[in-house]
């Protein structure tokens, strides 16, 4: 391209055919300009190098800005394959989780009687503590008392079960 480049700038006009009394008006540079080449006082080998210099300066500087910035195709390609990966592990998650609740919902009627079971037994637990603590209570009063009346009365009292009321 840069020999190409040179011969269309050495090309050589042809002299211009004027009338004999334009051309005898007129000096010998306008019936025969110069070249291109020649107003610019350049040879054929600085043209084609500086043409091979130009096309390899631009292709270098079109490379490195490739480098730098991926290709417009190729970024809304691995944005959308980035978003893609995204949207499946939103998806395995939701499906996980939708997978819990089922499970969560299939066995919430069992879990509510577990719960109810274990907050009654602790109620009988606390229940039988106040008895005992009760009945405690009132061997205590039987072995302390001096009087035969209170020691027969509490023993009495001590015989039923449950002694304090619900």
């Amino acid at each position: 391209m840069g020999d190409l480049r040179a011969k269309v700038a050495f090309r050589e006009e042809p002299p211009l055919d004027l009338p004999p009394d334009v051309a005898a008006d007129v000096g010998d540079s306008v019936r025969n300009p110069p070249s291109l080449i020649e107003s610019l006082h350049l040879d054929p080998q600085s043209v084609t190098w500086m043409f091979v210099a130009l096309l390899l300066l631009s292709g270098g500087i079109a490379f490195l800005i490739g480098l730098g910035e991926e290709h417009p195709y190729l970024a809304a390609y691995r944005t959308t394959a980035e978003r893609l990966r995204e949207l499946e592990q939103e998806i395995e998650t939701d499906l996980a989780g939708s997978e819990r609740a089922k499970e969560a919902e299939a066995t919430m009627g069992a879990r509510g009687g577990a719960r109810r079971a274990a907050h009654e037994a602790r109620l009988y637990a606390v229940d039988d503590l106040y008895e005992a603590a009760a009945h405690a209570y009132l061997d205590g009063v039987a072995m302390e008392s001096g009087d035969p009346a209170v020691t027969e009365a509490a023993m009495r009292l001590s015989r039923q079960w449950p002694l304090l009321p619900h």
